[in-house]
């Protein structure tokens, strides 16, 4: 059952209610005192303006937006809908999954595993697979990739796909919505559904609001029709509307809760480790000129950008750019190879909705070390000084740094593996 009973028990601390330690924003409770100052109201039908306002902050159109009494009621208005015989969960997971199946549905649960790999024989047209990203209660995070092809499946057979991102804002991966990737191909995407919810985001339970997304305007229109008049209060609009004024803050957030996370935790018991030995001595420096790509370092952080959708939101400008930078490193004389990201670029360039093949064979022309074996290689000598700070502790990896001068921004790695480094 969830959690927040405060009602019937007495609770000091309640680790199923998780919502953001910062909010509720005095802005919203002020925007809340007003709604509450004329009761004699009704709410505006379908929340139209909160809809609008949803849909201009996403980048899509309102035709693909429906607002709810919070998340749940959008999950249980989605799982209960007449269409939907075979409901597919995750487990473990969110109870209020299994509790929107009604007794004409059949229930199927798998745990993480096996449900990201499930087989298309197990789907039929009237499935809907239902998964948590992040996971509740776990939390674990699944890239979207791998959503990805779980959705092909789900394609393929005619079904839907939920995904539940209520906990994403708050998490690492805060801008890691499936929002993007279907405002790219909102024609293939029209059988995943996206939930979002202001509760955990917002810190305001007490008001309910949530909504969920869809390119499938038939499915949008289905769900609506059955949600009752009025089913999301005048307050509740009304701090939702406000919440999207602020919603550059969150991210502050998600740093702040970085901090308080490492407070819980009994890492900081424990002393920060020394270095024994010195750094190695500076040797003959060997100088790049060139203005694309000063190192191999510096080569291997804009690939991991475009990967990662950072400078170009489409797989193949993305491909188009690592294609470009690569050739003009080749070209500069630069000496540098990354053949091992070969594989990951190979994977990124087939994934790409449309244009897979084009993708595919511009990653078969790219150079992936230039012709002299990869050295040492420095920038000029006026090269900024970089300020290092690397934490480790039982479970948690942090490393720091920042170049050398007054308001220079601090770049923060969390947890890296070795090919991060």
């Amino acid at each position: 059952m969830h959690g927040g009973d405060i009602y019937n028990n007495e609770i000091e601390y309640d680790f199923s209610v998780n919502i953001n330690p910062f909010g509720p924003y005095e802005e919203v409770i002020s925007a809340a005192k007003k709604a509450a100052s004329d009761l004699t109201v009704y709410p505006q039908y379908e929340a139209a303006k909160l809809r609008e306002r949803i849909a201009l902050c996403h980048g899509i159109n309102v035709e693909n937006v429906c607002v709810t009494n919070g998340a749940s009621e959008a999950i249980n208005a989605i799982i209960k809908n007449r269409y939907i015989t075979d409901v597919i969960i995750e487990t473990p997971s969110f109870y209020g999954y299994e509790k929107s199946v009604h007794k004409e549905q059949q229930l199927y649960t798998y745990t993480r595993n096996s449900f990201l790999k499930l087989n298309e024989n197990l789907i039929n047209r009237n499935s809907v697979l239902v998964i948590g990203n992040p996971s509740n209660p776990t939390g674990e995070y699944t890239d979207n990739f791998i959503i990805d092809s779980l959705y092909k499946r789900v394609k393929a057979t005619g079904s839907l796909l939920l995904v539940d991102e209520s906990f994403l804002a708050l998490s690492d991966y805060y801008s890691n919505s499936l929002i993007e990737v279907i405002k790219e191909n909102p024609d293939y995407y029209d059988r995943l559904i996206v939930v979002r919810s202001f509760t955990k985001t917002f810190a305001i339970p007490s008001v309910r609001v949530g909504y969920f997304i869809s390119t499938n305007e038939r499915i949008v229109n289905s769900i609506m029709n059955e949600l009752p008049e009025w089913n999301v209060s005048c307050i509740a609009q009304a701090c939702a509307m406000e919440c999207l004024n602020h919603i550059d803050r969150i991210k502050d957030d998600v740093l702040r809760i970085r901090s308080l996370r490492r407070k819980l935790t009994k890492c900081n018991n424990k002393p920060i480790a020394t270095i024994s030995s010195g750094l190695p001595l500076k040797g003959e420096k060997k100088m790049v000129n060139f203005d694309s790509v000063q190192s191999e370092k510096g080569l291997r952080t804009l690939i991991k950008k475009n990967l990662a959708k950072e400078i170009h939101p489409g797989t193949k400008p993305s491909i188009d750019f690592i294609y470009k930078i690569l050739e003009d490193a080749y070209n500069s004389g630069l000496n540098y190879d990354v053949t091992d990201m070969r594989n990951e670029i190979f994977a990124f360039a087939a994934n790409s909705t449309n244009q897979a093949d084009y993708c595919i064979k511009l990653v078969n022309k790219m150079k992936f070390k230039s012709e002299t074996p990869s050295a040492n290689v420095e920038t000029a000598s006026d090269a900024p000084i970089v300020f290092y700070d690397v934490e480790v502790f039982p479970n948690l990896f942090l490393v720091n740094w920042k170049e050398q001068g007054e308001g220079k921004p601090v770049a923060r790695m969390i947890n890296p593996t070795q090919t991060d480094i």
